[in-house]
């Protein structure tokens, strides 16, 4: 099921165009990842999604109703939440008001059902629950703020750049995680740097170049088409992961695990 269609969008920066009559689409359960270099127009591309800057003609409809005309906080209630780059915890703050920020919609039943199945996705927030959030590691900071985007009980979550300044281990860790949510239902839109890491969870790519696509399928495919990833990407993007899939990650081709505290997620490390 598609959950958000984006066709013809298109970004612009004064006179300076960054995206150019881009067209996506997230479906439930499912991980599309937009990949490319520094100013390729990855992260314009989902702020404008979700009404953060202006975007020019073209349309954006989640669960099919059209949500181009709201502002950016009338799109977070309909269903479209991002988790922005850097994290951006609210450090003064512990780690459990953070998250109730989160669900400032719900109502005191639901707030409390959806705290519970964070706590059970991350147990590492719930130890640390009446913690700073300032003072939890980078990766332990971007579980809070991916908690926090599903407090809001969302249909689809925009992710930028979330293993931006993290160690090698800690991202594997954090893009099973990201896998997780996925399998929970939820639609993904994760733009990334790291292309090898987020090929390992994600189902479809999307690699931009100056605001334009030069790849759009499959992983599978992405991998087929060495060539032009590894023009846009470099080498390590193509490379077959070695070993086991990061923990907590379906094999490819396998029936979505249904919503449960007992998900293979390895803790954070700091």
């Amino acid at each position: 099921m598609t959950l958000l269609e984006v066709t013809g969008l298109n970004v612009s920066y004064g006179t300076t165009q960054v995206v150019h009559d881009l067209d996506l689409a997230v479906e439930s359960g499912k991980i599309l990842t937009v990949l490319g270099p520094n100013g390729a127009g990855k992260s314009s591309t989902l702020r404008a999604v979700c009404g953060l800057i202006r975007r020019t003609p073209g349309e954006v409809r989640l669960e099919g109703r059209s949500i181009g005309r709201l502002r950016a906080s009338q799109v977070a209630s309909a269903g479209l939440v991002m988790v922005p780059e850097g994290r951006r915890v609210f450090g003064s703050l512990s780690v459990e008001e953070n998250l109730l920020l989160g669900a400032y919609r719900l109502g005191r039943r639901r707030k409390q059902q959806t705290l519970d199945t964070c706590y059970d996705m991350f147990p590492i927030l719930q130890q640390r629950r009446a913690q700073r959030a300032g003072y939890l590691s980078g990766g332990e900071q971007q579980m809070l703020a991916f908690g926090r985007a599903l407090m809001a009980d969302p249909l689809v979550i925009l992710m930028d750049e979330p293993s931006m300044g993290l160690a090698p281990v800690v991202v594997n860790q954090v893009m099973a995680h990201a896998r997780v949510i996925a399998d929970l239902g939820i639609g993904v839109l994760m733009v990334e740097q790291n292309a090898r890491a987020a090929m390992k969870v994600a189902d479809e790519v999307v690699v931009l170049r100056l605001g334009r696509p030069v790849f759009r399928g499959s992983v599978e495919q992405a991998r087929g088409d060495a060539a032009l990833v590894r023009a846009f990407l470099g080498d390590t993007a193509v490379a077959e992961p070695s070993g086991a899939e990061p923990s907590g990650v379906a094999p490819s081709g396998a029936e979505p695990r249904p919503a449960s505290p007992r998900h293979a997620v390895p803790d954070v490390v700091s």
